[in-house]
């Protein structure tokens, strides 16, 4: 059986514990959850017999935590790597569907829910259509995750000239952390649901 890591950088979030729990009892002994810290590690608890490994940053490193995955990345054990952040969750069958389909050297490009949208729309590798935790890869012939915004758009693009690409249509991830986004429209604070058009008035 194939060992899986699942790395998992964090700016040390509230939410980190919540995103843990989501996926540590999906993992065996044979698999590993690596977490990033960009901040002062704290007390969490792992519910799983995988192998946790914890690396706190000299200093943080930031960009969305590219910069610890490009720092640690080519140091991880794992037949396979796949990249979390600290404020979303995974599905209950997400390690189901990963031990499923990837047994070989593809990348392999699952689904994720954000906005209520699956992501990717379509079978491109294009900036907007891809995130962070779509990619499960074998961890050979790795670049660098660029520190900017897209850079994990341009990570998997670049990974994807060292071996094929395989597109699964199985949402395994969701994203929490962008249900709303807060507008200011004149004096009048507003939040938005991303996913529908309802408003709901904040008070000043």
């Amino acid at each position: 059986m194939s060992s899986f890591n699942v790395i998992l950088a964090t700016s040390g979030r509230d939410t980190l514990q919540r995103m843990i729990d989501s996926i540590a009892y999906q993992l065996t002994d044979k698999d590993y959850l690596t977490i990033l810290w960009d901040c002062p590690p704290r007390g969490i608890a792992v519910d799983s017999p995988c192998t946790v490994i914890s690396i706190k940053n000299a200093h943080p490193l930031g960009a969305w935590g590219h910069g610890s995955r490009t720092r640690w990345q080519s140091m991880l054990p794992g037949d396979y790597h796949l990249n979390a952040d600290d404020d979303d969750i995974y599905t209950p069958n997400a390690m189901a569907d990963i031990r499923e389909h990837c047994v070989g050297d593809a990348l392999y490009i699952f689904q994720m829910l954000y906005c209520g949208s699956p992501l990717p729309l379509k079978h491109e590798l294009q900036l907007g259509n891809i995130g962070t935790p779509c990619g499960v890869y074998k961890p050979y012939n790795l670049p660098e995750w660029p520190l900017k915004h897209g850079g994990d758009f341009e990570f998997y693009n670049e990974l994807a000239k060292y071996r094929s690409v395989e597109w699964i249509d199985k949402i395994i991830y969701r994203v929490r952390g962008l249900q709303y986004m807060i507008l200011k429209m004149g004096n009048y604070p507003t939040i938005i649901q991303t996913h529908g058009l309802s408003m709901h008035p904040m008070p000043s």
